[in-house]
């Protein structure tokens, strides 16, 4: 049973890494806007609206960490947004980062 502590810790962090966590999920598979939103919610329970979702995806772009490109899906014309060399580079640079992190005896008291 996941505590009230262990729940706002996983939100706050995912607050703060909110452009790592869509990196992550769109480097499994690219997606449009409103299905990443509901992939974040779902995987790491914490709701995003498109009012976040948007302006991370055109920052994320404007980076070089993701690509986008229009596709028509179901009817509908749809933003499809994958992952770039450059997006799998920084992911590279935070998955190291954090193993140096939690391999430091700094941060066990």
């Amino acid at each position: 049973m996941e505590t009230a502590a262990l729940r706002e810790l996983k939100e706050r962090f995912a607050r703060s890494f909110m452009d790592v966590l869509a990196l992550r999920l769109l480097e499994r598979e690219g997606t449009w806007g409103y299905r990443l939103a509901s992939r974040i919610e779902e995987t790491y329970g914490v709701r995003v609206g498109p009012s976040v979702i948007y302006p991370l995806l055109r920052d994320l772009e404007e980076r070089g960490l993701v690509e986008g490109r229009e596709e028509r899906i179901g009817g509908r014309r749809r933003r499809i947004y994958e992952v770039t060399e450059r997006g799998r580079e920084f992911l590279e640079e935070y998955r190291e980062l954090l193993r140096r992190q939690l391999d430091s005896s700094d941060l066990i008291p």
